[in-house]
């Protein structure tokens, strides 16, 4: 009697768990296995492509389609933010029943806080695609986009000069020249530096930034010359909509020097400043090229005297002291430290 109730009960639970399976597959509550989107995404050409494609702006509008033409809800559109490391809602947008598609405009997505994955030679974005139906079913996916412009490669650099040894500069016939390549910008920047740099410091003072357009290149090569001096520093950027690239290419005129001589007296001046290799990595007043002087924020700027003892009485602007009115020729920095302490150091001014 006992035995027999066992296996009653055992049918019993059997059958119960049956009807709940066929009740499940019926009404469909597993969805997180079914997929609500296609991965085949609708170019604006009509092109069909992958998911898994990497997406340009000049393909866009880019269309998303739902493979259920009756299933109303809200699409979703997230970018993985730099700072936090999670994905943002950029894009919110409800459809009703019978709408299927989505489309997504990169151009009205403000793109600055984006994260960025290395990609050959250019800086993706990534973004999330999500539809949430009202019946609670989701699908999700990732995309990459390439939006930025391509990071600035510099080839073919030559430098052409004189050394002048009364002055210790270049003459005026010196010349730099190189090209540039880059695709997908709206302006090339090239970031020059003042001269005279004994190293191609990172926060060396910018004096000015040319401009270079993509209609003066030939396809995807642009040429840049003009007259430079030893220890300048040029570095390059591109500018789109989206976001800027920045080059991990630098070219300090000092390396194109293969005059023995030249580079013999380029030291000498470097010790006669006092500039050594640890002081350019350490806050203190120091030379940013020939004509202006980093003076940090926490010093006390008293004077500057040249060697015949008349003094200067200059004021930084932004921390950075302007000589270029100065005459050539050696002056001491007369400061105090963050301790209060009167420090002074000596400088060679072009």
């Amino acid at each position: 009697m006992c035995e027999n109730f066992q296996i009653l009960k055992k049918m019993k639970k059997q059958v119960v768990l049956l009807i709940t399976a066929l009740t499940c597959a019926f009404f469909n509550f597993d969805a997180a296995s079914e997929e609500l989107i296609s991965r085949e995404v609708t170019l604006s050409n009509g092109n069909q492509v992958p998911a898994s494609h990497i997406f340009t702006a000049s393909e866009s509008p880019w269309t998303f389609n739902l493979l259920k033409t009756n299933a109303p809800g809200e699409w979703t559109f997230y970018v993985l933010d730099k700072d936090s490391g999670k994905y943002e809602a950029v894009v919110k947008r409800s459809i009703g029943a019978g709408t299927k598609s989505f489309k997504l405009d990169p151009h009205d997505i403000f793109w600055r806080d984006a994260a960025r994955f290395s990609f050959k030679n250019y800086d993706l974005f990534k973004g999330r695609i999500e539809f949430i139906s009202y019946y609670e079913e989701v699908d999700t996916f990732s995309i990459y986009m390439q939006l930025a412009p391509s990071r600035p490669v510099v080839k073919n650099t030559t430098m052409t000069y004189e050394y002048d040894w009364e002055y210790d500069c270049f003459n005026d016939n010196s010349k730099i020249q190189f090209d540039i390549i880059a695709c997908d910008f709206e302006e090339l920047l090239v970031h020059v530096s003042d001269s005279y740099y004994f190293a191609a410091e990172p926060d060396a003072f910018v004096i000015y930034a040319s401009s270079i357009y993509p209609n003066e290149g030939t396809g995807s090569i642009y040429s840049y010359a003009e007259n430079t001096d030893w220890g300048t520093i040029y570095r390059f950027s591109a500018r789109n909509e989206f976001a800027y690239s920045y080059s991990t290419d630098t070219i300090f005129t000092t390396d194109y020097i293969t005059d023995l001589q030249v580079l013999a007296r380029l030291e000498e001046l470097k010790k006669e400043s006092g500039v050594s290799e640890t002081e350019m990595q350490e806050e203190h007043v120091r030379m940013l090229g020939g004509n202006h002087i980093y003076v940090p924020e926490q010093f006390t700027l008293e004077c500057i005297a040249d060697v015949a003892g008349r003094r200067y009485r200059l004021q930084p602007s932004d921390n950075i002291l302007d000589i270029s009115r100065l005459q050539q020729g050696f002056y001491i920095i007369v400061y105090r430290d963050s301790s209060n302490k009167l420090q002074n150091l000596k400088i060679w001014k072009k």
